[in-house]
This record gives structure tokens, C-alpha cells and sequence, in this order.
């Protein structure tokens, strides 16, 4: 079974994909999985749609797809990736807002099945989503509660595997508390590092991947 891990990112997070492509190429190289990284940008979608839409893109071209944002960082090669679904075609950990119901866009792993590509299709031209920053989440929540088909093929992984975020980005606090933010720990296969300026970001970035 051919895996491919994607990533992608805009000349604005090239930095930090200039610190977590490299890690996640050489996880991909131990486990004999393809890796490529998407520049390639739709001129009619905001931002943070194109991984939607590159998903769409790339999915057909392999058995199994892992999409990693390029704020998420491979902390643990050692841990393979959990390819064996059983019956299901999408395993994701939910997003780390107070309100999250939906899971998170910045990892997701996803079989290449009719039904998957049809969600993704589905959810890349979801309207008003398809102009409007931060909703790509959304857009793939709203997506998936349109057509119960697809939230039967969704398998919630705790958040620890796929959000883990670290204390430097200041969670948990008040409006994120422990029960919705789980603190990355040594160990963790994937560190998240998110909601706070690129600068801060790729400082802990650079820390963490010595």
C-alpha cells in the first residue's frame, strides 16, 4: 500500500516549512512512504482552502494520503502512522479551540476511497468558505454533518496523536483549559504549533527540532 505525507505551504510560512518539510521527508524515507511539498496555490481560494484543495489533488495518486500543516512538527519517528483504518477512511484528533467540534485540518490521514474524495470535493467548494480565512475546518465540519455517509467513515483519534500543542504557545489558559488543550509532551508523535505569531512559531520550532 503506497502512503503519501503532504504538506503545503504559502511564501508566507515558508519558514516554517523550511524547519518541518525536512523532518517530516525523513520520517517519510524510514517508513518507505512517498513526501511531497504543494506550492502550487488556486488563485480563487483563500489560503487556508488550499489544503483542501491540494488533498483533492493528491489523494487519487495514492493508497493512503497524510496531510500535515506546515506549523506541525514530527517529534516522534519512531511512531508509525496508524495506515490499518479498519472501516474506516479518515482518522483526525478534533481541533484544540473551546468550541471545537469539528477536527483539525493540520493533520489528517485519509484513504483514497470514492467517498473521501467525494467529502473533499464537497468540502473545498463549500460556500462562503471558499474566500474566508480560518474556515477550512469548517468547511470540512459542515461537510461532514450535510451527508451522515461520511462522519461513519470518521475515526476521532485522541488529541494527544495528532494536536499536540506546546505550553510555549500559552494554552492551556482561561479560554482554552486543560480539557480542551493537550499540552505536548517527549515523546508525542507530532507537535502543533499554533495560534500565535510565525515569528513565535518558528522560534519554538527551531528549539524543538535540534
Amino acid at each position: 500500500m503506497m502512503t503519501l505525507i503532504l504538506t503545503a505551504y504559502t511564501d508566507e510560512y515558508s519558514r516554517l516549512g523550511a524547519i518541518t518539510a525536512p523532518r517530516w521527508k525523513s520520517y517519510a524515507d524510514r517508513y518507505g512512504h512517498r513526501f511531497h511539498v504543494a506550492r502550487d496555490f488556486p488563485a480563487d481560494r483563500h489560503p487556508c482552502m488550499h489544503k483542501l484543495w491540494h488533498i483533492m489533488e493528491w489523494l487519487p495518486q495514492t493508497d493512503m494520503l497524510f496531510y500535515v500543516g506546515a506549523d506541525t512538527l514530527c517529534t516522534n519517528p519512531r511512531m508509525p502512522l496508524p495506515v490499518s483504518l479498519g472501516r474506516y477512511e479518515m482518522a483526525a484528533s478534533l481541533d484544540w479551540w473551546p468550541d471545537a467540534r469539528y477536527v483539525s485540518t493540520d493533520a489528517l490521514l485519509i484513504r483514497n476511497t470514492p467517498l473521501m474524495l467525494a467529502l473533499f470535493k464537497a468540502a473545498s467548494e463549500t460556500t462562503p468558505y471558499v474566500s474566508a480565512g480560518g474556515y477550512d475546518l469548517v468547511a470540512l465540519g459542515t461537510t461532514f454533518d450535510a451527508n451522515p455517509k461520511y462522519r461513519e467513515k470518521l475515526i476521532v483519534l485522541p488529541r494527544r496523536r495528532f494536536q499536540a500543542v506546546p505550553v510555549e504557545c500559552g494554552f492551556p489558559n482561561a479560554i482554552c483549559p486543560l480539557s480542551i488543550v493537550v499540552p505536548w509532551m517527549p515523546g508525542d508523535f507530532i507537535m502543533h504549533v499554533t495560534g500565535i505569531p510565525l515569528d513565535k512559531r518558528l522560534s519554538i520550532l527551531k528549539r524543538y527540532a535540534k
